[in-house]
Parts: C-alpha cells; sequence; structure tokens
C-alpha cells in the first residue's frame, strides 16, 4: 500500500534554487534595514529602530508576497508549462503545498536568520530588547503569510500572468478606494451629506489597514516604547489559512485549458463582467462630474444627467470587460446586450433611490437622546435645550432645500467684500452630530446666503444661525473652553510696533492680567474683539494683537520628557511633570472699547506710552 506524500522535497530544493534572486534580494534589504542600521543608528533606542522596520515589514511582505506567488505558480500561465508539470509523478496536492511552502519559505527563512543576527548587534549596541525582535518576527511573518496567501488566491483566478499582479493590487485596495468615490458620490447626489469618517471597512484593503494601525507609543510610567496593532495580525493570519484553503480547492479543479485567460474561474465570469462595470460606472462618472461641475448645488437635473451619464460609462466597462473575456471585438449579441440591460436597470433604481432618499440619508437627523454634543464650526452645543435648537434649525434647512438650492445656483457671489455695508456671500454651515454608543459622527454641510437683508431680518437663515453661534456663552467657549476665573489667567500680552516697524511686546501678570482678560471678555461678547461668525463688520483693526494665557477649567499635570547623552545614545526618563498652559490670541480693533480702557487705565498705552498702529492692509 503507497502512502501519498503532500510535499516533494527535490521540488522544494529546486524551487529555492531556481527563484534565488527573490530570497536573495530580500534578505539583502531586511540586513540593510535591520543589523547594519542598527549598528549605524545611535539617536534611536535599540525597540524604536526594530518597531519602525515592523511597519515598513508590511510594505516589504505586501510586494515580496506578489512577486514569489507570480514567479511559483508561472508554470499555470501556459498550457505548455502546465501540461508538462502537471505530467509530473505528483498529485496536484503535492505540488501546490510545495510551492507554497517553498514561498513561504522565502521570506520565512531571511526574517529568522534577520532575527538571529540582530541579537548580537543589540549586545554590542548595549540595548538589546529580545521582546521588540520577537514582536518583529512575529508580526513580519504573520503578515507576508496573509500576502502570500492571498497572492496565492488571486494566482488561481487568473490564466494570465501579467493579470495576476493587476488582480492582486486591486483587490488590496478597492474596498477602500470604493468606499471613498460612494462617499464622494453622496456629497455629489445628496443635499448636505458629508462623509462621517474615512476608510471605515479598510479592513478590507489590508495593507491600509495595516499602516493605519500598526505604530509605537512611548509610557511614560515604565519608560518604554510599546508596539500598538499586532492583535490585528492574528485576524490577517486567520484569514490567510482561509485564503490557503480555497487556492488549494481552486487549484485542485483549476482546468490546464484555461491558461491564458483573463479570469481562468468559470464561474467568476459574470461577477468579474459586473464589478468592472459597476466600478467603470462609478469612477468614470465621478470624473466626468468633476470636469462639467455636476454636483447637486450647482446643477438642477444633477439625477437624470448622471443616471445617463452610469450607464454610458457601465456600458464602457462592461463591455471593455466583455472583450477580456472573449478576447475578442464582436462582443455585441442579444445575449450580451440582454444582461446589459439589467445592469442599467439596476443603475436607474439605484439613482431613484437615491433621488427620492428612500434610506433615509439626506433628511436623517438623530434622536436627541442618542447625542452626545453637536458641534458647529468650533462651537459645542452639549444641554438639550441647546441640542434641541441646533436640530430645529437643522430641520428649517433640510424643509427649506429647494430655495437654498436656487438661491445658491442662481446667486452671484462675492468672494471678497469690499463694501461692508453691500456684501452678499455664501456662508459655510457645518453641523456635526457626535453619538453616545459607538463614538462616531454624523456630519452635514450646508450653504446659506448671507446679505444685508439677511442681516436684517431675524426669521433668516444666517440671522437665526448668528444668533445660536454667538450667544455669549458660546463666544467665551469658543475662546477660552469655559469662563475665565482670576487664578485661571497666568499672564496677557500685547504687541506693538514702533514706526520703523520694530517689534515689541509688553507682558503684564496677576491683578493687572485679570483686568485685560475680563476687558478682553467684554469686547468678545459684544463682538469688538474679533470678526463675526456669519456678518461682516464695519470695525477696523489694528495690527496689534493681545494674547490670554490661562490654565483650563480641568488642567491636568502631564510628563516632561527629560534628554540626556548616555554612552553616545539618548535616553528618556521622566525627570519632572508640569501644568500645560493655553494662549489665545485676538486682534484689536477700534471697537474694542473695554481692552482699549483697560489698557489705557493700566497705563500700557497713552500720553507718553506705546500706542496703537492702524493696520494699513
Amino acid at each position: 500500500m503507497s502512502k501519498t506524500s503532500f510535499f516533494n522535497r527535490t521540488l522544494f530544493i529546486k524551487n529555492l534554487k531556481r527563484f534565488w534572486p527573490i530570497w536573495g534580494s530580500y534578505l539583502a534589504i531586511w540586513f540593510v534595514l535591520m543589523p547594519m542600521v542598527l549598528l549605524t543608528e545611535s539617536y534611536n533606542s535599540f525597540d524604536e529602530t526594530v518597531y519602525s522596520m515592523t511597519m515598513a515589514g508590511a510594505v516589504i511582505g505586501f510586494a515580496y508576497a506578489a512577486i514569489c506567488a507570480m514567479a511559483l505558480y508561472s508554470y499555470m500561465y501556459s498550457s505548455k508549462s502546465a501540461g508538462m508539470f502537471h505530467a509530473l509523478p505528483m498529485t496536484r496536492e503535492t505540488m501546490f503545498i510545495t510551492n507554497y511552502l517553498s514561498g513561504l519559505a522565502y521570506m520565512f527563512i531571511p526574517n529568522l536568520l534577520i532575527a538571529l543576527v540582530c541579537i548580537p548587534v543589540g549586545g554590542l549596541r548595549g540595548d538589546l530588547d529580545m521582546i521588540s525582535i520577537v514582536i518583529w518576527t512575529c508580526v513580519v511573518c504573520g503578515t507576508e503569510f496573509f500576502f502570500f496567501s492571498f497572492a496565492t488566491f488571486c494566482a488561481q483566478f487568473t490564466g494570465t500572468l501579467v493579470v495576476m499582479p493587476v488582480f492582486y493590487l486591486i483587490w488590496n485596495f478597492v474596498a477602500y478606494v470604493l468606499e471613498m468615490v460612494i462617499k464622494t458620490m453622496g456629497e455629489i447626489f445628496i443635499y448636505g451629506f458629508r462623509s462621517s469618517s474615512a476608510g471605515s471597512i479598510s479592513f478590507l484593503s489590508p495593507i491600509i489597514y495595516m499602516m493605519e494601525n500598526y505604530g509605537t507609543r512611548y509610557i511614560h510610567e515604565t519608560l518604554q516604547t510599546v508596539f500598538v496593532g499586532a492583535e490585528i495580525t492574528i485576524w490577517y493570519v486567520i484569514a490567510g489559512a482561509v485564503f490557503a484553503i480555497l487556492s488549494l480547492l481552486l487549484y485542485r479543479k483549476r482546468k490546464v485549458e484555461s491558461a491564458g485567460d483573463v479570469v481562468s474561474v468559470r464561474g467568476a465570469r459574470p461577477v468579474f463582467r459586473w464589478c468592472v462595470g459597476i466600478c467603470a460606472a462609478l469612477l468614470l462618472s465621478l470624473l466626468v462630474s468633476a470636469i462639467f461641475n455636476i454636483e447637486i448645488d450647482e446643477t438642477a437635473f444633477i439625477y437624470p444627467i448622471m443616471t445617463l451619464v452610469m450607464i454610458a460609462t457601465g456600458f464602457i466597462g462592461w463591455f471593455a470587460a466583455e472583450m477580456l473575456l472573449k478576447k475578442s471585438f464582436r462582443v455585441f449579441s442579444k445575449k450580451s446586450i440582454g444582461t446589459f440591460g439589467i445592469f442599467a436597470v439596476v443603475v436607474v433604481l439605484c439613482m431613484a433611490a437615491t433621488a427620492f432618499d428612500l434610506f433615509n440619508i439626506e433628511n436623517r437627523i438623530p434622536d436627541i437622546e442618542d447625542v452626545e454634543f453637536i458641534a458647529i464650526d468650533s462651537t459645542e452645543f452639549t444641554t438639550e435645550e441647546d441640542k434641541a435648537a441646533i436640530m430645529a434649525y437643522h430641520q428649517s434647512l433640510l424643509d427649506g432645500k429647494d430655495e437654498l438650492l436656487r438661491i445658491v445656483r442662481g446667486g452671484d457671489y462675492d468672494t471678497y467684500f469690499f463694501d461692508k455695508m453691500s456684501y452678499n456671500y455664501q456662508h459655510n454651515v457645518s453641523i456635526r452630530y457626535y453619538m453616545k454608543d459607538d463614538g462616531d459622527y454624523l456630519r452635514r454641510y450646508y450653504y446659506i446666503p448671507v446679505t444685508p437683508e439677511t442681516k436684517s431680518d431675524p426669521g433668516s437663515y444666517a440671522s437665526r444661525l448668528n444668533a445660536l453661534l454667538y450667544a455669549p456663552d458660546k463666544v467665551i467657549q469658543r475662546a477660552f473652553g469655559s469662563p475665565l476665573t482670576e487664578d485661571m489667567v497666568s499672564s496677557v500680552s500685547i504687541d506693538f510696533y514702533s514706526e520703523d516697524g520694530v517689534w515689541n511686546q509688553t507682558t503684564v501678570s496677576g491683578r493687572d492680567a485679570w483686568i485685560l482678560a475680563q476687558a478682553v471678555s467684554a469686547d468678545l461678547v459684544a463682538g469688538n474683539m474679533e470678526a463675526g461668525l456669519v456678518f461682516p463688520t464695519d470695525y477696523e483693526t489694528y495690527q496689534n494683537n493681545i494674547t490670554v494665557t490661562y490654565y483650563p477649567e480641568e488642567a491636568e499635570d502631564v510628563p516632561v520628557d527629560y534628554i540626556y547623552s548616555e554612552q553616545g545614545y539618548h535616553v528618556i526618563t521622566k525627570e519632572y511633570t508640569e501644568t500645560v498652559s493655553h494662549g489665545r490670541s485676538f486682534g484689536i480693533t477700534t471697537a474694542s472699547e473695554h481692552t482699549i480702557a483697560a489698557m489705557t487705565q493700566l497705563g500700557i498705552i497713552g500720553d507718553g506710552q506705546q500706542a496703537l498702529t492702524m493696520d494699513q492692509y
């Protein structure tokens, strides 16, 4: 009774000899990046250098995994070589597993060698950290296991060598790119829509997700640098095992005559056609909208226009995919046009659902009990009364959609207003709802008209927004976070310029600083210190700035790093803690009566003293 082996030693050794430039160059790269850098780098500690190379390992593994897969499975892409290899006295399982283990060996064996070499290098440096070596080895090998398994999976779907890396690249980035494209399309089609987060499904684009989550953190309590994000490697190792099993199953069923086909798995060909059509419709229509400035704020007939554009661009992608599959330009038949007709109907239905807001995206306002706080620009609304007022204002913007869009599309707006008594411009309103449970936020973005008429009308969108944002407590919140007390104020500084343009600064503290801080707060509340958020002001601005330095209401002591040199290396220790102060600067204007009066009272300006200088620009 014969025993079946799933590993062929002869083929494995032949793979190592045949493709030695791959693992040889891989070893050389890591030798330079790890032992050589560790020997020559004196500023960063051993663990910091190794952890930085751990993040670089994801990129290197991403590239080399595809190279290894292309080399080891290249015989599948020629009918002659595929027939010859499959005629060898070994099962398909044996051939696949041997090639698969060969690819892992190209990267894993050099990784282990580099790790072993780094140990004496760290000993020579005097700061060897074995934990960082173990983490580097595990994370780099784990990510390479996933990428090589995924590259092997991609290799089974095509019969053309040049298409394999294309599939690998596209499938690694398609989720992230499509999410960004769909969110951008939402901003074009949906009134007020702005995406609330970027890359929420980026885990489906592994290299991006790894770059977003791998990193280092310095722990002050233990005076150590730690690597963060290593746990996600476990999930990608599990996914890699699944892709490896699926690849084996596909390889067992792979037909030799599929060599040369763009898509070698027949059941995947309709999916390929639909995917190319969808991607072409989204990407090309987005390009068309950018070229011709087609968006809901600019075009009244955006939905029928963009529906036709998406059908036309989807047609290009659909039949381009058909040409690739059939390797012929003769792709127009009743059957192919009929199946594309289904695609066109789906496009129409999706656009209709968007136009009529069937998914409640455009008109969504969260329930007040689910909202932690609401922010408009840098102003936060936290009380139930304030949140209700903002939601009512948001609803009025939705109810006035047709009117606002008509004004925006037909208005001729100023970019700069030279006459402060006569102006006509759009103000951007950005509303963010920060949710209690998941920590995410919902963002909406609108344009409202601002004119002298809207300023005199208390019921206008601009006047209502101005009243919400310029309530006294909101002005102080934007400026200092909370009302100042005398204990919170550290110092106040005023900038002065002499006639010959020489700059100097006057700084006061103690009781005098508190007097000035109170005056600044009074002018802020009166709207005399800085330009209004909604309406232009009619006062002139001095060149002089006044800066209030204060400690926040909830000030915290933070550790301060003290760096010194020891045996050629920089060592960081937690030497002491200090309370961090904040500083806010404001432009003094001709209307800043409280601030000017306080500076005169304290003798900072006045007869024989320094003078405020009018801004000539």
